[in-house]
């Protein structure tokens, strides 16, 4: 609902008090829903990184100095509301690199570097607890191992279960990647996957806790990005594979995995010494799969992001100076090629953007430039990128970008006071894919002339607007039509529609929220309506007959045995059949494209009882008989067939 947790460091700005004003209105779409001060006012805070759920949670850590040393402080939002910051160091504590780390149902971890007291840094965690307190400290590193180097390169899975990749070196010719993995249970787990000359690591884990890692492997003068993986519920990592080109790579590389989706981004020189970005599949079987081509050449490409969904769709962004700084990205489905483009305007100089795919399409680079933060997005690969430009005054740096699964997108950035001393972490949350709406109604057998449609939105930053609501329908012998509109604009959450017997109708809802962003049609929801008795061909017996509590007024009645109801070219996935039960009701047979689907008693009572006779995998077409096989003198009353699409 894509790489579920969405990490990035991010440099001190400078943005005044009034500048933070000049951002965009509620009235603007898209639009800036949320502006937090996550840290409170106080001593300039630096390294801040900021994490985001699909449920919409967040988590941000900063360091801010206090009584003359650093301390690692962190917060908790929920709905947009951050809790007071908790300190999560001492100060005698040397610590650097505070990493947020959050997984779907909102767990939360902040882990960062502290030096031990024979001055090797370890790497250090701590959860969050609720109530906006994180618990005490632990450790991710073993008291023996070596010097764990920043970057760190953190994830959590849907157990709660923190992973940490980084380089543990002894200054020297040892440069080793190691993970550590620490269960909500206190379980440490620390595992080598690299040899010597290896470095960078980034590491991303899916919800059900299949990890992968990308690393720079120096090697003895031939430079590659090796990949190791692990399947979920595992401990042992498949044998490294690489990416396997000549040439010289970056160190930089970035791996991001959904489901049984994954994939590794990179740059490195192709033969005409151009830094252009390659990507790799990475299979369940560990696997790297051969590299494709991202980025033209002669684009001299470089710090590249990329994120996937659960359907494979991928999303790459990066910097590239081709006589003029600029940021461009590519996407692809899992089966198909790349498809580039670039964002708008030159950059003033080399960034690194930030990059969210989720499972809806939307799609989102966040970047800095020239003093202001940027985030261009687009819901659909058939629209146009939509940048929005914060308020002026940032400094060039790295920018972190997250979703939820509603389309809120979190950019976040640390806000310089005219007291350059001063300052505090800031969260905003830009709007830009409107209400999530989910179908309630109606059921999926309507029996009267009217279908009951109901349905339910939300969403967590905007208030809600009006509705869109939409049908397709399609007849019990053919296909589904085109959508048409039922209605616009409504500000209401129910209707009633006006149907037809013999036919399926399949409903769908778009809501807007209070700032007149649009959101994504739900899925839909479908009901069908019988074919009426007096459609069906009757012989060898069956009579028609009126009753005012039988399906539109009219049933056909059989007592003799052999009698025989058709309807031709029936197309449908499940077929039941409509009925009214008495006590000497008899039996019938069901048959359909030719084959029996079943026997079946009418005995008992009610009118309009429907009987489920078979559902299919998909839909099939053919004639349906019904035939009495009830001695003389039993009774069978039809009022009907369904054949739901």
């Amino acid at each position: 609902m894509f790489r579920k947790t969405f990490t990035g460091s991010l440099v001190a700005a400078s943005l005044t008090a009034g500048a933070l004003m000049t951002l965009p209105s509620a009235s603007a779409a898209p639009t800036w829903v949320d502006q937090s001060n996550i840290s409170q006012l106080g001593l300039l805070p630096k390294d801040a990184d900021v994490a985001m759920s699909e449920n919409g949670n967040a988590v941000a850590t900063w360091i801010r100095e206090a009584l003359g040393a650093d301390i690692v402080y962190a917060s908790y939002s929920t709905g947009g509301s951050w809790s007071v910051p908790d300190s999560l160091t001492y100060t005698s504590d040397t610590i650097a690199n505070p990493t947020a780390v959050i997984n779907d149902k909102g767990e939360a971890a902040v882990t960062w570097l502290e030096e031990d007291n024979g001055g090797e840094m370890r790497v250090a965690v701590s959860r969050y607890i609720g109530g906006g307190v994180f618990d005490g400290r632990s450790l991710m590193s073993h008291a023996n191992d070596l010097n764990a180097t920043a970057p760190l390169s953190v994830d959590m899975d849907g157990a709660g279960t923190v992973y940490a990749a980084r380089t543990d070196s002894d200054g020297g010719d040892v440069n080793k990647v190691r993970v550590s993995t620490l269960t909500k249970g206190g379980a440490l787990n620390v595992q080598t996957l690299s040899d010597n000359s290896s470095f960078a690591p980034d590491l991303a884990v899916s919800n059900a806790g299949r990890a992968v890692v990308s690393w720079y492997n120096a090697g003895d003068g031939t430079s590659t990005i090796d990949v190791r993986s692990r399947a979920a519920g595992s401990n042992t990592w498949l044998a490294a594979d690489s990416t396997s080109l000549a040439g010289a790579y970056q160190v930089r590389s970035d791996v991001a995995i959904d489901g049984d989706n994954a994939v590794v981004a990179y740059t490195r020189q192709d033969l005409e010494n151009n830094y252009r970005v390659w990507a790799n599949k990475i299979l369940t079987d560990g696997t790297v799969t051969s590299a494709t081509i991202v980025s033209a050449e002669d684009q001299s490409a470089s710090n590249v992001s990329v994120d996937i969904n659960a359907a494979g769709f991928t999303l790459a962004a990066w910097s590239s100076d081709d006589g003029a700084d600029r940021v461009r990205y590519a996407t692809r489905p899992y089966a198909g090629s790349w498809s580039g483009g670039t964002l708008v305007g030159e950059l003033a100089a080399s960034t690194t953007p930030d990059v969210v795919v989720s499972d809806s399409g939307l799609v989102a680079i966040g970047y800095p430039d020239a003093g202001h933060q940027h985030v261009s997005y687009r819901q659909s690969p058939f629209q146009l990128m939509t940048n929005v430009d914060s308020a002026g005054g940032f400094v060039n740096g790295e920018t972190a970008v997250g979703a939820d699964s509603q389309g809120n997108v979190l950019l976040t950035g640390i806000v310089k006071m005219p007291d350059p001393t001063q300052g505090f972490v800031n969260g905003a949350i830009l709007d830009v894919a409107g209400a999530s709406t989910t179908m309630t109604a109606p059921g999926s057998i309507t029996l009267g002339t009217k279908a009951s449609v109901a349905w339910k939105a939300t969403d967590r930053f905007s208030a809600l607007g009006t509705a869109n609501v939409r049908v397709r329908s399609a007849a019990f012998n053919g296909g589904f039509g085109a959508h048409s509109f039922l209605t616009l604009n409504t500000p209401s959450t129910s209707l009633l529609n006006l149907i037809q017997p013999g036919r399926t109708y399949c409903y769908s809802v778009q809501t807007k929220d209070a700032n007149n962003t649009t959101g994504a049609f739900s899925g839909e929801k479908c009901t069908t309506t019988p074919v009426d008795d007096r459609k069906m061909t009757i012989a060898k017996g069956f009579k028609r007959a009126k009753a005012g509590s039988s399906y539109l007024g009219t049933y056909s009645i059989a007592k003799k045995k052999n009698a025989v109801m058709t309807l031709k070219n029936v197309k449908a996935k499940k077929i039941a059949i409509l009925v009214t039960k008495v006590a000497k009701g008899g039996k019938v047979q069901v048959f359909f494209a030719g084959k029996k689907l079943g026997t079946y008693s009418l005995k008992g009572t009610g009118n309009k009882k429907y009987i489920a006779a078979k559902t299919f995998s998909s839909v099939k077409t053919g004639n349906l008989v019904i035939k009495v096989i009830s001695k003389k003198g039993k009774v069978v009353r039809i009022d009907g067939m369904i054949a739901v699409k």
